[in-house]
């Protein structure tokens, strides 16, 4: 639970922080992140719909938190497996991610942009250092911000069972992706 009140004080600390400092900042509460596991004999895929995403207009850092319990499976015993024997939800309630972007995207130019974020994952109780391309789409009214990355199991001690060496994949690919209102 101390993890849970840590990352809610670090991001009312970064609220309060870029208010009274008259900096602007994009929040999206319902992100969409889906992980995907190709293995042999079976995939896997789960999407959380409420994965939160901040991005500080002025200094260009971004922040992503999602609760892990979040993650929706097509099977129920798959979402129980992942939550209790997997990533262990109630030990390690979230994974974050908070990191800077390579240059600043200009949010007044319509159409596609791609730069890299990088910063630090946090999954498992483990902080990776992660570098990913990000791409923007901004239109008038929205911005939306997309990522796609790899991430080691092993490298976040996620232990896969023997048994289980054919159906979860060591590495799997995570897609996020945010819409912001201008």
């Amino acid at each position: 639970m101390n993890s849970v009140i840590k990352i809610a004080f670090l991001f009312a600390s970064f609220f309060s922080i870029n208010q009274s400092f008259g900096q602007s900042y994009l929040i999206d509460k319902n992100g969409t992140t889906t992980f995907f596991s190709d293995a042999l004999i079976e995939d896997i895929t789960a999407t959380s719909t409420s994965s939160m995403g901040i991005m500080d207009t002025a200094t260009h850092k971004v922040a992503v938190s999602i609760l892990m319990t979040s993650f929706e499976f097509k099977l129920s015993l798959m979402q129980e497996h992942f939550n209790e024997n997997y990533v262990e939800s109630e030990k390690f309630p979230k994974a974050t991610f908070s990191g800077q972007l390579s240059t600043p995207p200009d949010l007044n130019q319509n159409g596609q942009q791609e730069m890299q974020v990088k910063g630090k994952l946090s999954i498992h109780g483990k902080t990776k250092p992660l570098e990913a391309k990000i791409t923007f789409n901004i239109s008038d009214h929205q911005i939306e911000a997309q990522t796609t990355f790899n991430v080691a199991l092993e490298d976040f001690d996620i232990e896969i069972p023997q048994i289980m060496f054919n159906k979860i994949a060591e590495v799997v690919k995570v897609t996020s992706t945010f819409s912001f209102k201008k």
